[in-house]
């Protein structure tokens, strides 16, 4: 079947860089069910940003077996760099049962860094095996960055039954920072057993899987919430792992709630 979509791309064999998206919705902004927004590269221009605001943003995998995304990606064989992916919304955005938001890079070329601001932000996972998720990422045999990303909201910010926000590395390029603040509450709380058949908690995540450095976290807000198994989490299997700042005038963990940092592999691995 075709995927549908809103799609700008700079293709195979081409040089020049590719279009803006640009999606302004005086109400509500659907994406669902396998269906995407979308600007990569597959050659030697950068690929286009894409830019959507809106007054609500509903992104809804349905469960399908492709993703459901607004994205930006740098293609297998590819020099370009990367689009910036920037979502205002006055309201709710939700990314939930599959949804994503992300950037990244198949190559050479940086991905683009993902800037959002909401109202309230929800990522729910639903418990299905496909991870929603908010982030960037590089990805194996790629030696390009990650980008930065950067949430700000003004009320809440939920993540839940396996959601997450992350910047990860699988190459040789560094993975990006996240930067977070929320001017009421985070709440962080669960996770889903059904992912690759283990355990994946809801949660903030910055991570290193190869000899790229991991980014940094910071989390600014009023009052902070993990529970029932979610967590923060900086991790690094190869290199020095990723730090931590948490700013928060409350803060409650409960019920298998964490906060932490990991390092695996030899002497050389320090964080």
């Amino acid at each position: 079947p075709t995927n549908t979509g809103i799609n700008s791309d700079a293709e195979p064999g081409s040089t020049g860089a590719g279009g803006r998206v640009g999606i302004t919705a005086t109400d509500t902004l659907t994406v669902q069910n396998g269906s995407t927004i979308f600007a990569g590269t597959f050659g030697a221009g950068d690929a286009g940003d894409v830019v959507v605001d809106a007054k609500n943003l509903l992104i809804d995998g349905q469960s399908a077996p492709t993703y459901t995304a607004i994205a930006s990606s740098v293609q297998p064989g590819s020099t370009g760099t990367g689009g910036q992916v920037n979502i205002t919304i006055s309201d709710m955005l939700t990314v939930q049962n599959g949804g994503a938001i992300f950037t990244g890079t198949f190559s050479s070329g940086n991905a683009g860094d993902v800037v959002i601001t909401a109202r309230n932000l929800l990522i729910d996972g639903w418990n299905i095996p496909t991870t929603t998720f908010v982030g960037s990422s590089t990805q194996p045999n790629s030696n390009g960055a990650g980008g930065q990303v950067d949430i700000t909201v003004a009320d809440t910010l939920t993540v839940r039954n396996g959601g997450q926000i992350n910047a990860s590395t699988s190459g040789t390029g560094d993975a990006g920072s996240v930067t977070m603040k929320a001017g009421q509450v985070v709440r962080i709380a669960g996770g889903d057993g059904t992912v690759n058949g283990k355990f994946s908690a809801s949660g903030l995540f910055v991570s290193a899987y190869a000899t790229g450095q991991t980014g940094n976290l910071t989390l600014t807000t009023p009052s902070l919430t993990i529970s029932d198994g979610g967590g923060i989490f900086a991790t690094s299997g190869m290199t020095s792992g990723g730090n931590l700042y948490i700013n928060a005038a409350d803060l409650r963990l409960f019920n298998g709630g964490r906060i932490t940092t990991s390092v695996f592999g030899d002497e050389t691995t320090t964080g």
